[in-house]
């Protein structure tokens, strides 16, 4: 009888099917156990094939999965204007150039930068006069030589003519102009007001540029991005500001991320009842690029539950079960509930109690 049992039971393992998803063992349709039906097992070479351990109570922390994206956070990315029109002479940068604040991007030879320029010469020549014919008469009165007219007049022209001064000097200065360090009757330069990298171009050399809202270039700084996620209203109680939270991106499936909470939505949306919640993420080498898809791992409350190997689980079509042992010769299918899977354990939500002991090694030979 030990035989014939031994070898109905071989035939059904060699006829399993590999459950590649979670690595469970799987029955045929014509094999399924039968729930509360024991399997009584007397042939040693049988008993010697399986493995019996007791189920592990143990402190499991679920992972949320949300889908979410990466961008580039507004305030490190740069659109370049040309605060003037004119002809572009040179560019200094291609795409994908670094550069760094301060560093010229390109030339434009434009006729209202040296314009400005001239109206600056001219006022501060103007001012030069004027000073000096108010020094001469502040001589004269005090040798009681000039009249108080020509006095209060020399003043007049001197503050008009210092007006004069300061107003084109500050349209010199929104230029990025300094009268005391740049050379007059150059090019304008358009240089970069942060560093990072050439992220886009929309112009070339030899364009005459009459459009000061088209931009020429767009520098980011890319040295953190953000992950933007849409969090269910459910999962909210989750998460805090500051809070480290995990991720993984579909181009790169082995890298693990790690970002902090950095903006939690005040508001829901109405129709998918969720919130915008961002990561903040170093991204040193760059290989984070905005636009790529991520899952943001949302971890839950730690709780205790009950954990089996998986390979302890044995899958029949959409059930899944386990064999418990009942008394050192008798097994019981018991179908399970599967939770979350961590490592190579799963979490049972039903269908066992914290002191059972189970088939953790080819549960499959325990067939009917």
């Amino acid at each position: 009888m030990g035989t014939r049992l031994h070898r109905t039971l071989y035939g059904l393992a060699a006829g399993a099917i590999a459950w590649p998803a979670f690595a469970l063992q799987a029955f045929a349709d014509d094999q399924q156990p039968m729930p509360g039906q024991p399997i009584k097992v007397t042939d040693q070479a049988l008993q010697q094939k399986i493995a019996i351990e007791p189920v592990k109570v143990e402190m499991v922390q679920a992972e949320l999965p949300v889908p979410g994206v990466l961008e580039a956070d507004p305030t490190s990315v740069v659109h370049i204007y040309p605060p003037v029109t004119g002809h572009l002479v040179k560019i200094w940068v291609q795409l994908g150039d670094t550069v760094q604040e301060g560093q010229l991007l390109a030339t434009l030879s434009a006729p209202d930068f040296l314009q400005a320029q001239d109206d600056f010469l001219k006022a501060r020549s103007q001012l030069y006069l004027t000073q000096k014919q108010l020094r001469r008469e502040q001589a004269l009165w005090d040798a009681k030589i000039a009249a108080t007219g020509d006095l209060e007049t020399a003043k007049a022209n001197e503050e008009q003519a210092q007006s004069d001064y300061d107003a084109t000097l500050a349209i010199l200065r929104s230029y990025g102009f300094d009268p005391d360090k740049d050379q007059f009757g150059q090019p304008f330069k358009l240089v970069s007001s942060v560093s990072g990298k050439v992220v886009d171009m929309s112009t070339g050399k030899g364009e005459f540029k009459t459009d000061p809202t088209q931009p020429l270039m767009t520098v980011a700084d890319l040295s953190h991005v953000w992950l933007s996620a849409n969090v269910q209203e459910k999962d909210l109680h989750f998460l805090s500001i500051g809070q480290d939270i995990g991720a993984t991106l579909i181009a790169y499936p082995g890298l693990k991320l790690s970002g902090k909470v950095l903006y939690i939505g005040d508001m829901l949306d109405p129709d998918t009842r969720t919130t915008k919640v961002r990561l903040l993420l170093d991204n040193p080498d760059g290989r984070l690029k905005p636009g790529m898809f991520a899952t943001v791992q949302i971890k839950d409350v730690p709780k205790e539950e009950i954990t089996v190997p998986m390979a302890a689980v044995v899958q029949v079509g959409s059930s899944a079960f386990v064999f418990e042992q009942t008394d050192p010769t008798t097994y019981l299918p018991r179908p399970i509930q599967l939770g979350q899977q961590h490592g190579d354990r799963v979490v049972i939500k039903t269908g066992l109690t914290a002191n059972a002991k189970i088939v953790v090694k080819n549960a499959v030979l325990l067939g009917q």
